[in-house]
């Protein structure tokens, strides 16, 4: 940013708080602020006031404050004249008395009052000579997890490359979920906060003059980290978690974005249910985020997206339909076409090879029992009220459950050579059941 720009952003801020000085420009609000309780994901919300700058405040003459800074930016920076912004930060068109007056409110916000220390003022001008001088943005995001217990110890868990699982603070939880009681977002949920977030940055390119259209390929990336990251969850621990909208920011403060904007997925549903990870399975989990991001097998990615979707599911019939479907993308992964009379057969021995021969009879019954359920389910027989699993007979909403912790088993069982499972090697399912050819 050029030294002209900087020093007119810095001469409208001092007039400015040298007229606030000693007066009160706030009037108070009704707030709805949220509060952590003393059990783990225990809140409690209240309707509190709380200042915030009125009329006064707009009143003032800004535009005499900036003059020096209104025609820097002319001089100087005349690309930054009209809408400011990239694909997921929509900047208006902003003169430079409305990011002077941003830029003191954002100062106001940080300390509380109008005695800023001039340390204060120099580091916030670096931001906003940062977000000018790149040509790219940082974007901050927040989409938080529904359902979702997180540990008890633990703040962030570093799950993929592009993003973490954060426990939110107070603040943030008020930011997302609070705030006035007649500006409610459609995409927030009104059963309570969620204190644990998908979060994290994404670079994408700064755009200057008018915008390119919503679905852009910053979407496209955002979305499809979110999903990744929702993948591991459900692939990972049972539970109907997942993520409905996501809050947006700068990540360092510019006057050219104001306020948190969001973006609601109006395709996603995440029925009531609870995902608990307890402290002790943390580390797992990261070293699962670790190989979900990797590379993955078709047979593999479509196992794993079959079980992520049965998670959700709310009728036993589907979750079944899936779960099987997914173990089918694994077990029967090289079956020829000129095999397909026998693949119940197939289906049910290959599953039985992956144990000790003692529970091998076992483990075929339970494969060829869901493999049948599945059939039926398929071609539009009713789901009864109990399931002949194996050598069991369970209620369908345990089958259901069932047919998911035996997918995702399997799924956890290849995950580690996920690029190149050693299953669609000829041969390799008979030599699990009859051991290697050698000697």
């Amino acid at each position: 940013m050029h030294p002209t720009v900087r020093a007119g952003f810095k001469t409208a801020i001092e007039r400015a708080l040298r007229d606030l000085d000693g007066k009160d420009v706030t009037s108070p609000t009704i707030s709805l602020s949220w509060r952590r309780g003393v059990r783990p994901g225990e809140w409690s919300g209240a309707y509190e006031r709380i200042p915030v700058l009125g009329s006064e405040f707009t009143r003032l003459p800004w535009d005499m404050y900036a003059k020096e800074l209104e025609a820097g930016l002319k001089q100087y920076l005349p690309d930054h004249a009209g809408a400011v912004g990239s694909s997921l930060l929509s900047g208006g068109n902003l003169p430079a008395h409305h990011l002077a007056a941003g830029v003191v409110e954002h100062l106001w916000r940080l300390e509380g009052n109008f005695k800023l220390a001039d340390a204060t003022i120099e580091r916030v001008l670096d931001d906003i000579s940062s977000f000018v001088d790149s040509p790219t943005i940082d974007v901050a995001f927040i989409a938080p997890l529904i359902n979702f217990t997180g540990p008890t110890i633990t703040e962030r868990i570093d799950l993929t490359a592009e993003l973490a699982i954060t426990r939110l603070t107070e603040d943030e939880v008020t930011r997302i979920f609070g705030g006035s009681p007649f500006a409610r977002l459609p995409g927030r949920r009104q059963f309570g906060p969620q204190e644990w977030a998908f979060t994290g940055i994404i670079r994408e390119p700064k755009h200057l003059g008018n915008h390119p259209g919503l679905l852009s390929d910053s979407h496209e990336r955002l979305r499809a980290a979110l999903n990744r990251g929702v993948l591991a969850l459900r692939t990972f621990g049972p539970g109907p978690v997942g993520c409905d909208a996501v809050w947006l920011g700068p990540a360092r403060f510019t006057p050219y974005v104001q306020g948190d904007q969001w973006w609601s997925f109006g395709d996603t549903y995440i029925p009531l249910g609870s995902y608990v990870l307890p402290e002790a399975d943390v580390d797992a989990l990261q070293r699962h985020g670790v190989l979900i991001s990797s590379r993955l097998h078709p047979t593999l990615d479509s196992a794993c997206f079959r079980l992520a979707d049965a998670e959700i599911r709310l009728q036993a019939r589907d979750r079944i339909l899936d779960a099987v479907t997914g173990m089918e993308a694994i077990l029967l992964a090289v079956s020829e076409e000129k095999y397909r009379g026998e693949l119940r057969y197939r289906f049910a021995m290959n599953y039985a090879s992956l144990f000790e021969p003692e529970e091998r009879r076992t483990a075929f019954r339970l494969a060829r029992d869901l493999y049948d359920r599945r059939s039926k389910i398929a071609h539009g027989a009713s789901l009864s009220g109990k399931v002949k699993l194996g050598d069991k007979k369970l209620p369908a909403s345990v089958a259901g459950t069932r047919a998911c912790e035996i997918l995702r088993d399997l799924i956890q069982r290849f995950l580690p050579r996920a690029a190149k499972p050693p299953y669609l090697k000829n041969g390799y399912w008979t030599a699990q059941l009859l051991g290697s050819d050698q000697g």
